[in-house]
């Protein structure tokens, strides 16, 4: 590899021509792109939904601690959290043009606003209860001369982020993966954690599409006082693991054959994609054969994990309808009892230590990377950068 960084012509002793960029990379600058990116992508992912009330910034970050985790560690879990509050949002919108007058507009900003918890009914005591997705849309339905009518800039002045600032982010994370690109377009081997980052930097990508509407870093929502229309559960009653998705907008298969498809093709298409980013990465060069046998068993294993998951949950969902209509016996109570602790147990527990393990591999790699992995790719000198 050229490590020559100047030409110096012998006309002119000591003065530089034309600079050509190094034709070689170092392992830190790998380290370094891969981890920016990754903090980036994992920045922008977290669009938090708004809570009840407004915390100082230490305890904030605290409490939005667990989805950063989330999007370190399942990117793709992140992706269908987006993708199924855009459901949500677009079908607010969709009740809201049967109610709309020419005085009011309801857009699918205001479906993400409703549907991330932006309205909060309270009683004469002041007991205040957050419209969930599935909330925002019965109470929509059903009382929408309720709905606040707030306008577009009311919405966007509270929120901490414009379109120019997520177009920056968009554009490192194109970059990033064009320029992997260009090192498979010259057959230039990838390191391991350029493939992880890689699968991150597209399920960001996808979660932004999605959540581009979505307001960001709303610190209080919109309270609704009504007496007459209180009424619900409490959440003590809800899993700790299963209040975190319900309130992110993931719901269990719903009785409509066509939502309970959608979510079923979704669950195990999106953690199929991710796992099989990193399946494709078997040639690489691993430190020893037992850990690239450990990278292509948790490599299927998160490609099966929302197979599984898909498949858990529907037997789970037809045991429950059974017994809506028949008294089950023992046995279907129990069989409905492990497919309970399977979904939300043993899967969630056995996909992070698959994912941690990709994660951790692929930083380890770096030690023992080929010298292939050092040639700068030709098409990253005509792009311009700051990482």
């Amino acid at each position: 590899m050229n490590n020559t960084c100047f030409t110096f012509p012998s006309s002119a002793p000591g003065q530089a021509a034309w600079a050509a960029d190094p034709s070689c990379r170092w392992t830190f600058g790998i380290a370094l792109l891969c981890l920016s990116t990754t903090i980036i992508c994992i920045w922008s992912s977290v669009h938090r939904d708004i809570h009840l009330k407004r915390l100082p910034t230490m305890p904030s970050l605290i409490r939005d601690a667990p989805l950063a985790l989330v999007a370190l560690f399942a990117p793709e879990l992140m992706f269908y959290f987006a993708l199924n509050q855009y459901l949500c949002a677009r079908n607010l919108v969709k009740i809201a043009k049967r109610f709309e007058s020419r005085q009011r507009h309801f857009t699918l900003k205001h479906g993400f606003y409703a549907t991330m918890g932006g309205f909060v009914l309270e009683n004469a005591s002041g007991h205040p209860r957050k419209l969930t997705s599935y909330g925002a849309e019965q109470f929509m339905d059903l009382h929408f001369d309720l709905v606040p009518n707030l306008s577009l800039e009311s919405i966007s002045d509270r929120e901490k982020s414009t379109n120019l600032g997520k177009a920056l982010l968009i554009v490192q994370v194109v970059w990033f993966c064009l320029n992997c690109i260009s090192r498979l377009a010259e057959r230039l081997p990838l390191t391991l954690l350029e493939v992880t980052t890689l699968a991150h930097g597209l399920f960001t990508l996808l979660s932004y599409a999605m959540w581009w509407f979505k307001p960001l870093n709303i610190e209080e929502p919109t309270r609704i006082r009504n007496d007459s229309i209180f009424t619900g559960t409490t959440s003590s009653s809800v899993p700790k693991f299963e209040e975190l998705l319900h309130n992110w907008g993931f719901s269990t298969f719903k009785n409509r054959f066509r939502e309970r498809f959608t979510d079923l093709i979704v669950t195990s298409i999106v953690p199929f994609i991710y796992g099989f980013l990193h399946f494709l990465a078997l040639q690489a060069q691993y430190p020893n054969s037992v850990e690239r046998s450990l990278w292509r068993i948790a490599s299927v294993v998160v490609m099966t994990s929302g197979v599984c998951a898909a498949a858990t949950d529907l037997i789970r969902f037809d045991i429950i309808k059974i017994n809506e209509r028949f008294a089950i016996g023992r046995s279907q109570r129990f069989i409905a009892s492990c497919c309970y602790v399977t979904l939300y147990r043993i899967i969630p527990f056995v996909y992070t230590i698959c994912s941690g393990y990709l994660l951790v591999e692929s930083v380890r790699q770096l030690w023992y990377l080929p010298a292939e992995a050092y040639i700068v790719a030709s098409w990253s000198y005509y792009i311009p950068h700051w990482l």
